[in-house]
């Protein structure tokens, strides 16, 4: 195996662990609270990805527990394509600092929200 090849797959096995490791939880009023922080300023992040999510592209899934209103931080690190299944159980929103996505819970059911190779099944309550 060349120098090339198992460096990439080194790489990319970081990013991969550094994002399913990055999954932060917040209630609505934490999120509020945190003045460099305010969801206020997130946009849709419909505009921001591509506007289709190849959902075959996910390799790992990790579960995700929501109630709603509940929202949950996810570290994008150098991924930028990501979307969601189903948006009327949730909402994915662009953090001011651009690395994270904000996962809004809208109503109970559930969707997998593709992040890069990751797939977060998500289930609200």
């Amino acid at each position: 195996m060349s120098f090339t090849h198992r460096f990439f797959q080194t790489a990319a096995a970081f990013a991969l662990s550094t994002a399913l490791s990055a999954v932060a939880f917040a209630e609505p009023a934490a999120l509020s609270e945190a003045p460099d922080e305010a969801p206020a300023q997130a946009t849709d992040a419909s505009e921001t990805p591509a506007p289709t999510y190849d959902f075959n592209r996910i390799k790992k899934t990790r579960d995700l527990d929501l109630k709603v209103g509940q929202k949950a931080l996810i570290n994008l690190g150098a991924v930028r394509h990501y979307g969601v299944q189903d948006d009327q159980v949730v909402r994915l929103a662009s953090h001011p600092d651009g690395d994270k996505i904000v996962v809004i819970a809208k109503a109970p059911g559930l969707t997998t929200v593709g992040v890069g190779r990751i797939g977060f099944q998500v289930t609200v309550k």
